[in-house]
Protein backbone atom coordinates (compact mmCIF):
# COMPACT_ATOMS: atom_id res chain seq x y z
CA UNK A 1 0.00 0.00 0.00
CA UNK A 2 1.24 3.36 -1.05
CA UNK A 3 2.15 5.96 1.90
CA UNK A 4 -0.34 8.96 -0.14
CA UNK A 5 -2.84 6.44 0.15
CA UNK A 6 -2.64 6.05 3.96
CA UNK A 7 -2.24 9.51 4.44
CA UNK A 8 -4.95 10.59 2.03
CA UNK A 9 -7.57 8.25 3.88
CA UNK A 10 -6.18 9.86 7.37
CA UNK A 11 -6.19 13.60 6.34
CA UNK A 12 -9.84 12.79 4.89
CA UNK A 13 -11.10 10.99 7.79
CA UNK A 14 -10.19 14.06 10.37
CA UNK A 15 -11.43 16.82 7.78
CA UNK A 16 -14.92 14.56 7.29
CA UNK A 17 -15.28 14.20 11.28
CA UNK A 18 -14.31 17.57 12.34
CA UNK A 19 -17.10 19.93 12.79
CA UNK A 20 -17.40 23.99 13.27
CA UNK A 21 -20.36 25.95 14.11
CA UNK A 22 -20.94 29.55 15.79
CA UNK A 23 -19.96 29.99 19.29
CA UNK A 24 -20.39 32.84 21.84
CA UNK A 25 -19.11 36.43 21.31
CA UNK A 26 -18.17 35.93 17.45
CA UNK A 27 -16.13 32.63 18.56
CA UNK A 28 -15.68 29.48 16.32
CA UNK A 29 -16.66 26.00 18.11
CA UNK A 30 -14.42 22.81 16.74
CA UNK A 31 -15.60 19.54 17.29
CA UNK A 32 -12.92 17.06 16.40
CA UNK A 33 -12.41 13.18 16.08
CA UNK A 34 -10.24 13.02 18.61
CA UNK A 35 -11.27 11.43 21.67
CA UNK A 36 -10.37 12.05 25.27
CA UNK A 37 -9.86 9.40 28.19
CA UNK A 38 -13.54 9.94 29.13
CA UNK A 39 -14.87 8.93 25.80
CA UNK A 40 -15.23 12.44 24.65
CA UNK A 41 -14.78 14.23 21.83
CA UNK A 42 -12.60 17.05 21.88
CA UNK A 43 -13.85 20.42 21.56
CA UNK A 44 -12.12 23.65 21.12
CA UNK A 45 -12.84 27.39 20.26
CA UNK A 46 -11.38 29.72 18.15
CA UNK A 47 -11.86 33.28 19.81
CA UNK A 48 -10.82 36.55 17.62
CA UNK A 49 -8.96 39.35 20.03
CA UNK A 50 -7.97 42.51 19.64
CA UNK A 51 -4.16 41.68 18.33
CA UNK A 52 -4.32 38.00 18.19
CA UNK A 53 -6.40 34.49 18.01
CA UNK A 54 -6.85 32.65 21.59
CA UNK A 55 -7.30 28.76 20.72
CA UNK A 56 -8.65 27.51 24.23
CA UNK A 57 -10.28 24.68 25.78
CA UNK A 58 -12.26 27.09 27.80
CA UNK A 59 -11.09 25.60 31.11
CA UNK A 60 -13.33 22.10 29.99
CA UNK A 61 -10.14 19.62 29.80
CA UNK A 62 -9.38 19.99 33.71
CA UNK A 63 -12.72 20.17 35.16
CA UNK A 64 -13.73 17.30 33.20
CA UNK A 65 -10.97 15.73 35.10
CA UNK A 66 -11.88 17.20 38.42
CA UNK A 67 -15.43 15.97 38.47
CA UNK A 68 -14.02 12.23 38.10
CA UNK A 69 -12.46 12.89 41.62
CA UNK A 70 -8.86 14.29 40.58
CA UNK A 71 -7.47 17.24 42.06
CA UNK A 72 -4.76 19.50 40.94
CA UNK A 73 -3.94 21.05 44.13
CA UNK A 74 -1.17 24.06 44.25
CA UNK A 75 2.07 22.74 44.87
CA UNK A 76 1.03 19.34 44.07
CA UNK A 77 2.87 16.66 42.52
CA UNK A 78 -0.09 16.40 39.95
CA UNK A 79 -0.15 20.12 39.59
CA UNK A 80 3.90 19.94 38.27
CA UNK A 81 2.76 17.28 36.28
CA UNK A 82 -0.20 19.24 34.47
CA UNK A 83 2.33 22.16 34.40
CA UNK A 84 5.37 19.87 32.98
CA UNK A 85 2.92 18.98 29.97
CA UNK A 86 2.23 22.76 29.74
CA UNK A 87 5.68 23.66 29.00
CA UNK A 88 6.40 20.42 27.15
CA UNK A 89 4.06 21.82 24.49
CA UNK A 90 4.11 25.43 24.59
CA UNK A 91 0.96 26.24 25.83
CA UNK A 92 -0.73 28.41 28.59
CA UNK A 93 -2.62 27.58 31.33
CA UNK A 94 -4.63 30.14 33.56
CA UNK A 95 -4.51 28.72 36.78
CA UNK A 96 -7.37 30.63 38.20
CA UNK A 97 -10.13 29.76 35.40
CA UNK A 98 -7.62 25.98 34.31
CA UNK A 99 -8.26 26.96 30.59
CA UNK A 100 -5.69 26.02 28.43
CA UNK A 101 -4.87 28.29 25.73
CA UNK A 102 -2.31 29.11 22.69
CA UNK A 103 -2.64 32.81 21.43
CA UNK A 104 -1.39 33.04 17.52
CA UNK A 105 -1.99 34.40 14.58
CA UNK A 106 -3.84 33.56 10.85
CA UNK A 107 -0.70 32.13 9.37
CA UNK A 108 -0.03 29.71 12.48
CA UNK A 109 -3.60 29.06 13.81
CA UNK A 110 -3.68 25.41 12.44
CA UNK A 111 -0.90 24.56 14.08
CA UNK A 112 -2.06 26.43 17.18
CA UNK A 113 -4.99 23.34 16.96
CA UNK A 114 -3.06 20.66 16.55
CA UNK A 115 -1.30 21.02 18.99
CA UNK A 116 -3.29 22.08 21.45
CA UNK A 117 -5.77 18.91 20.67
CA UNK A 118 -2.21 17.37 21.40
CA UNK A 119 -1.58 18.97 24.54
CA UNK A 120 -5.50 17.89 25.53
CA UNK A 121 -4.81 14.39 25.46
CA UNK A 122 -1.70 14.28 27.06
CA UNK A 123 -3.50 16.10 30.45
CA UNK A 124 -6.66 13.58 29.74
CA UNK A 125 -3.85 10.71 30.15
CA UNK A 126 -3.28 11.69 33.63
CA UNK A 127 -6.80 9.33 34.21
CA UNK A 128 -5.11 6.58 33.37
CA UNK A 129 -2.26 7.05 36.25
CA UNK A 130 -3.17 5.26 39.57
CA UNK A 131 -1.66 6.81 42.73
CA UNK A 132 0.97 4.20 42.62
CA UNK A 133 2.57 5.43 39.18
CA UNK A 134 2.04 8.64 39.27
CA UNK A 135 4.62 8.57 41.81
CA UNK A 136 7.05 6.64 39.56
CA UNK A 137 5.88 8.37 36.28
CA UNK A 138 6.90 6.15 32.55
CA UNK A 139 8.51 9.35 31.05
CA UNK A 140 10.83 9.48 34.56
CA UNK A 141 11.42 6.18 34.60
CA UNK A 142 12.59 5.98 30.59
CA UNK A 143 14.78 9.11 31.50
CA UNK A 144 16.38 7.95 34.15
CA UNK A 145 17.09 4.34 32.70
CA UNK A 146 18.71 6.06 29.95
CA UNK A 147 20.73 8.87 32.68
CA UNK A 148 22.11 5.60 34.69
CA UNK A 149 23.43 4.35 31.29
CA UNK A 150 25.10 7.34 29.91
CA UNK A 151 28.06 5.54 28.87
CA UNK A 152 26.04 3.39 26.57
CA UNK A 153 22.96 5.84 25.49
CA UNK A 154 23.71 9.01 23.29
CA UNK A 155 20.13 10.87 23.29
CA UNK A 156 18.19 14.60 22.82
CA UNK A 157 15.47 14.71 24.63
CA UNK A 158 12.16 16.68 23.30
CA UNK A 159 12.99 16.81 19.56
CA UNK A 160 10.98 19.01 17.56
CA UNK A 161 10.56 17.95 13.53
CA UNK A 162 8.57 20.04 10.87
CA UNK A 163 7.08 17.85 8.47
CA UNK A 164 5.45 17.82 5.12
CA UNK A 165 2.14 19.06 6.24
CA UNK A 166 4.33 22.16 7.83
CA UNK A 167 3.00 20.81 11.15
CA UNK A 168 5.51 20.44 14.08
CA UNK A 169 5.65 17.16 15.61
CA UNK A 170 7.36 16.36 18.87
CA UNK A 171 9.24 13.29 19.87
CA UNK A 172 10.53 12.27 23.16
CA UNK A 173 14.25 11.32 22.05
CA UNK A 174 16.28 11.25 19.00
CA UNK A 175 19.12 8.78 19.71
CA UNK A 176 22.51 8.35 17.74
CA UNK A 177 22.57 3.96 17.97
CA UNK A 178 24.89 1.78 16.38
CA UNK A 179 26.82 2.90 13.04
CA UNK A 180 25.59 6.38 13.98
CA UNK A 181 22.22 5.55 12.99
CA UNK A 182 19.66 8.10 14.01
CA UNK A 183 16.76 7.22 15.71
CA UNK A 184 13.50 8.90 16.68
CA UNK A 185 11.80 8.24 19.62
CA UNK A 186 7.90 8.28 21.46
CA UNK A 187 7.13 7.19 24.60
CA UNK A 188 3.47 5.56 24.89
CA UNK A 189 2.46 5.46 28.47
CA UNK A 190 -0.85 3.72 27.15
CA UNK A 191 -1.17 2.73 23.62
CA UNK A 192 -4.83 3.03 21.85
CA UNK A 193 -6.11 3.33 19.19
CA UNK A 194 -6.16 7.39 18.82
CA UNK A 195 -2.45 7.05 20.12
CA UNK A 196 -1.47 4.94 17.07
CA UNK A 197 -2.69 6.81 14.62
CA UNK A 198 -0.97 10.25 16.06
CA UNK A 199 2.25 7.92 15.95
CA UNK A 200 1.30 6.75 12.64
CA UNK A 201 0.45 10.08 11.50
CA UNK A 202 3.85 12.42 13.03
CA UNK A 203 6.10 9.35 11.71
CA UNK A 204 5.06 9.18 7.93
CA UNK A 205 4.62 13.24 7.97
CA UNK A 206 8.28 13.52 9.29
CA UNK A 207 10.04 10.81 7.55
CA UNK A 208 8.77 11.89 4.14
CA UNK A 209 10.14 15.46 4.95
CA UNK A 210 13.28 14.10 6.23
CA UNK A 211 14.20 12.08 3.31
CA UNK A 212 12.84 14.49 0.60
CA UNK A 213 15.06 17.78 1.94
CA UNK A 214 17.94 16.44 3.76
CA UNK A 215 18.30 12.41 2.09
CA UNK A 216 18.33 11.53 5.92
CA UNK A 217 16.87 8.36 6.76
CA UNK A 218 16.00 8.21 10.34
CA UNK A 219 14.63 5.13 11.86
CA UNK A 220 11.08 4.93 14.74
CA UNK A 221 11.07 3.73 17.87
CA UNK A 222 7.51 3.71 20.11
CA UNK A 223 8.78 3.18 23.57
CA UNK A 224 5.63 1.76 25.17
CA UNK A 225 5.09 1.06 28.75
CA UNK A 226 3.59 -2.82 29.01
CA UNK A 227 3.95 -2.78 32.94
CA UNK A 228 0.47 -3.63 33.26
CA UNK A 229 -0.56 -3.98 29.55
CA UNK A 230 0.97 -6.57 27.64
CA UNK A 231 1.03 -4.52 23.87
CA UNK A 232 -1.56 -6.11 21.66
CA UNK A 233 -0.37 -7.93 18.34
CA UNK A 234 -2.73 -5.55 16.04
CA UNK A 235 -1.00 -2.51 17.49
CA UNK A 236 2.56 -4.28 16.53
CA UNK A 237 1.73 -5.35 12.98
CA UNK A 238 0.50 -1.77 12.83
CA UNK A 239 3.25 0.03 13.67
CA UNK A 240 5.36 -2.71 11.41
CA UNK A 241 4.02 -1.90 8.71
CA UNK A 242 5.06 1.86 8.77
CA UNK A 243 8.24 0.60 9.50
CA UNK A 244 8.51 1.56 13.50
CA UNK A 245 9.73 -0.48 15.81
CA UNK A 246 7.33 -1.11 18.57
CA UNK A 247 9.44 -2.24 22.27
CA UNK A 248 7.77 -2.22 25.51
CA UNK A 249 10.14 -0.66 28.03
CA UNK A 250 10.42 -3.58 30.17
CA UNK A 251 12.44 -5.75 27.70
CA UNK A 252 15.77 -3.77 28.55
CA UNK A 253 17.37 -6.33 26.27
CA UNK A 254 15.11 -4.85 23.15
CA UNK A 255 15.68 -1.21 24.36
CA UNK A 256 19.52 -1.88 24.50
CA UNK A 257 19.85 -3.49 21.32
CA UNK A 258 17.49 -1.04 19.43
CA UNK A 259 18.47 2.35 20.73
CA UNK A 260 22.39 1.51 22.07
CA UNK A 261 25.68 2.15 20.96
CA UNK A 262 26.76 -0.84 21.35
CA UNK A 263 23.29 -2.81 20.60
Amino acid sequence: MELDVVKDSYVNWIRENTHLSDGLNNSIEISSPFIDSLNENIKLYVVPESNDIKVTDDGYTIWNLETTGMVFRKGSQRERILLDIMERYSVDIDLSTKELYIKTDNDNLGMAIHVLTQTILSVSDLLRFNKKNIKNLFYEEVNNYFTQNKEIFDYFPDFEIQGKSKLMHRFDYLMTTQNKQKKLVKLVNYLDQVQLERILLSWQDTSQQRIKKYNENLGMVALINDSQKKISSKFEIAFAQYGIEPIGFSNKAAVNQSLSLVG
